[in-house]
């Protein structure tokens, strides 16, 4: 499976309270990426799976406020990978291994943000925690 979208929001009026100044313009038209992918393979072999995903992220905006006045900062794009093997032990069991951030990727740290205790920004369309390995045990009932 592939999935791909494309964004391009443009305000075009800014006589409203929703966006009432450039700043609110520029994190309406720029926070979130223009271009977002997913991909996903699945393999079945007898009481085995094995499940591959990727996911693209392109740049995107942040902004921050201080006493001078707005900040922006641009992040650059992010790939992410996940994997998972399972297992059928029984008629009513399951194992599965795997990880969300196989490679424990992390995007750029938010530079204007650390007065606020934040390496990473919050707004981050994506997890910035890194790498997120498991072990499933499933019972069906």
């Amino acid at each position: 499976m592939l999935d791909s979208n494309y964004n391009d929001t443009k305000v075009t009026s800014q006589n409203s309270a929703t966006v009432a100044n450039e700043t609110q313009r520029r994190i309406f038209e720029e926070r979130l990426p223009k271009h977002n992918a997913t991909a996903a393979l699945g393999y079945d072999l007898g009481r085995f799976s094995v499940n591959l995903n990727g996911r693209y992220y392109g740049p995107w905006t942040d902004s921050s406020g201080n006493a001078t006045g707005d900040i922006f900062q641009r992040f650059g794009s992010m790939v992410l990978f996940d994997a998972s093997l399972s297992a059928r032990l029984g008629e009513h069991v399951g194992l599965t291994i795997g990880a969300e951030n196989l490679f424990d990727s992390y995007p750029d740290e938010a530079t204007f943000q650390a007065n606020r205790g934040l390496i990473y920004s919050r707004n981050a369309p994506y997890d910035t925690d890194g790498g997120l390995y498991y072990v499933r045990l499933g019972l069906d009932f």
